[in-house]
């Protein structure tokens, strides 16, 4: 049968691990196959809604595999990471499994092997106009949650970035971060096929993407607030900075510091995007002093609790619902909004109420924190425990002086502003936070800090 060599837009291509690059025209001949393959069990489930778990680390292999899902009328369930109780967990929710990484399920797996009998005809617009994917994200927990997203609402979200990151159109697209999760979905893999780009695989290490820049021009980078803040203790990238048309960052907080930093050593300010994987995207800023304001998305809107400074959204990226967000803020005249901190890190500490972000915004401001985490641990007695990433002043610090001593400045410090039992009892001290490959802090990773 015919796959339609006819492929309408702009042209896409994909760099693969093996160093082979695939075409518009490769990605609509695997889709057929692919495609051909699924349908089979459509006849196998007797009109039962199919549900099947998706992961593969190669952009082309995933994409072409959610593609044939969402066209054949399938629901896609993509796990946040590989791991086998992860796989298990969701394989109890799901009939079949796709992608190289979800063979350890216990699922029944489709093969990516091609077939020569080809029963699925590709259609010129191969891109999906219907279905449904389900997001696992673990959140702070490490529990696994899953996110219902119709295709309709990240359609809806791809007609705006379209519209504000039209830059992406013929450029060179180098994530750190995976694309298994919405972030990573829409601008390292659908935002620049929509315009048409040269999609590179996720390189992890700042050295592998100062490789990757020596030969390439016109450079996206779509990255992470932990992957940032580790390079600019030492940015490699800035003898390629020319090579780099655009930073962006998502995944989570990033701290004002790098991202000046940041801009300095590139000479290009980072493009923040703040959102989630239930909001979508809400808005964006390139942060450029420690008071720049974010900006809406177009049909965003933000409302503010006059008393709680809670924000909520109205967004088409989750149908005209209304969402409250555990963020609180102020929202602006102009449009504008200011991030202050969330709604949710209010705990009580032997019955006095302090609030986690406040203390951590207080702990940035010391010349010996780079980046913190504020985190209650409970026990026999209920207490707060600061894991604190040291700044080079801090470094020196920690090598001319004890710990217990550190301990000591630190909570003198923050005993200016806070009562003595609402002060951290607990400090770690270390080079860097154990943020994951999503730019995301799980608390329960943390807490092993301590054990």
């Amino acid at each position: 049968m015919s796959t339609a060599t006819l492929i309408k837009g702009p042209a896409i291509e994909f760099l693969c691990d093996s160093g082979e690059v695939k075409s518009s025209a490769d990605l609509v001949h695997t889709l057929a196959n692919y495609q051909s393959k699924i349908a089979t069990w459509h006849k196998k489930a007797d009109g039962k809604p199919l549900k099947a778990l998706l992961l593969d680390s190669c952009s082309f292999e995933f994409v072409t595999w959610l593609f044939a899902l969402l066209n054949t009328g399938v629901e896609v369930v993509i796990p946040n990471n590989a791991q086998p109780e992860t796989l298990v967990e969701l394989a109890e929710a799901c009939d079949f499994c796709c992608g190289e990484q979800t063979q350890q399920s216990g699922l029944p797996h489709v093969s990516s092997a091609m077939v020569q009998h080809v029963v699925a005809e590709v259609k010129e617009h191969f891109w999906p106009q219907t279905g449904t994917i389900y997001f696992s994200t673990s959140g702070s927990t490490g529990k696994s949650k899953l996110i219902k997203k119709p295709w309709t609402y990240i359609q809806a979200e791809l007609d705006v970035l379209a519209n504000i990151f039209s830059e992406f159109e013929s450029a060179k697209i180098l994530a750190t971060v995976p694309h298994h999760h919405i972030y990573g979905l829409l601008f390292r893999l659908l935002l620049p096929m929509r315009l048409g780009a040269y999609i590179y695989p996720q390189r992890i290490y700042p050295e592998h993407i100062a490789a990757q820049l020596q030969s390439a021009t016109n450079v996206v980078l779509i990255s992470s607030p932990a992957f940032l803040h580790r390079l600019c203790q030492d940015n490699v990238l800035a003898a390629w900075k020319d090579r780099l048309s655009k930073v962006i960052s998502s995944g989570g907080k990033l701290d004002v510091t790098t991202a000046m930093s940041i801009h300095q050593q590139l000479n290009l300010p980072v493009t923040e995007i703040y959102g989630s994987t239930e909001s979508g995207g809400i808005g964006y800023r390139q942060c450029t002093n420690q008071q720049t304001a974010w900006k809406l998305f177009p049909r965003i809107k933000l409302v503010c609790d006059e008393a709680t400074q809670q924000l909520t959204l109205h967004s088409p990226f989750i149908g005209d619902q209304f969402l409250p967000l555990e963020d609180t803020g102020q929202v602006n005249q102009d449009g504008t909004f200011i991030l202050q901190g969330r709604v949710d890190r209010t705990v009580k500490i032997e019955e006095k109420r302090v609030n986690l972000s406040a203390i951590e915004l207080m702990l940035l401001e010391h010349a010996w924190v780079e980046d913190c985490k504020v985190i209650l641990l409970t026990g026999s007695r209920t207490i707060l425990g600061a894991a604190i990433a040291l700044s080079m002043e801090g470094r020196e610090a920690q090598s001319n002086s004890s710990k217990h001593h550190m301990n000591i400045q630190l909570k003198r410090y923050l005993g200016q502003k806070f009562e003595l039992v609402c002060i951290p009892r607990k400090w770690r001290f270390m080079t860097a936070l154990p943020y994951n490959s999503q730019g995301k802090l799980p608390i329960q990773e943390l807490e092993k800090e301590f054990d």
